[in-house]
């Protein structure tokens, strides 16, 4: 097997690895406590607690191992018969647990899907209070071989 050449560079967040740690400063990367910045409220406004880093959710997590090897991981979550999802302490337990010198987190919740060689590997849920369903999505991570 060939390591493959970049092309293309993205970002995440929150970091969850870094020198093959768990290393996560939710702060550092935007992800308060709240949801909302209080001094933007409107009257009557309240910020509401940010489930996103302590609740159980599907994960999309990339990271690269010291060999320099892609990891693009998937958790399912929201079906309890199936999966309960992982909070982001856990996500950073298993992007160590498989070998990532670095990771980041991707996205969370129905926007994470898992599709290979028109394949879908898991089952994403959109859970916004209507029925369930696949979310629509505006944004993907892409890898194609080389010709």
């Amino acid at each position: 097997m060939t390591t493959p050449t970049l092309s293309a560079v993205a970002g995440g967040t929150p970091a969850l690895v870094r020198g093959g740690e768990v290393w996560m400063n939710p702060a550092a990367n935007g992800m308060s406590q709240a949801s909302c910045v209080p001094a933007a409220l409107g009257p009557g406004e309240k910020c509401r607690a940010n489930n996103t880093l302590l609740q159980r959710h599907a994960r999309t997590l990339a990271g690269v191992t010291a060999a320099g090897e892609l990891l693009l991981v998937t958790i399912d979550g929201r079906d309890p018969a199936l999966s309960v999802g992982a909070t982001l302490p856990e996500a950073a337990e298993v992007m160590k647990w498989l070998g990532a010198e670095d990771a980041v987190g991707m996205g969370s919740g129905g926007d994470t899907t898992l599709v290979a060689k028109d394949t879908l590997y898991n089952r994403p849920v959109d859970d916004w209070g209507g029925p369930l369903r696949e979310r629509p999505m505006s944004n993907a991570v892409v890898i194609v071989e080389k010709p």
